[in-house]
């Protein structure tokens, strides 16, 4: 199940924060769905591979569905979000 993340510092306005982790794969192809407030840039091994402004409804999120090439192995997954 997915849940709403955040630094554990509160919300400002025209804030960026970074999301970092890293995750082994035994496939090249993964799938991602990822939603945000505002505007998001997603990461995959340092490279920039998508990026988004999503319109934000509590009670009905949207999201997008990202099909993503990793490298067997170790991955980096880096997400940048901006809070407006």
């Amino acid at each position: 199940m997915a849940k709403w993340i955040w630094n554990n510092k509160e919300y400002k306005d025209n804030q960026y924060v970074e999301f970092v982790s890293t995750f082994n794969s035994d496939n090249k192809n993964i799938n991602m769905v990822i939603s945000s407030e505002t505007d998001y840039m997603l990461y995959l091994n340092n490279k920039l591979v998508a990026f988004g402004q999503l319109p934000f409804y509590p009670d009905s999120p949207i999201y997008d569905e990202l099909k993503l090439k990793a490298k067997v192995g170790l991955n980096k997954l880096k997400i940048v979000v901006y809070h407006s």
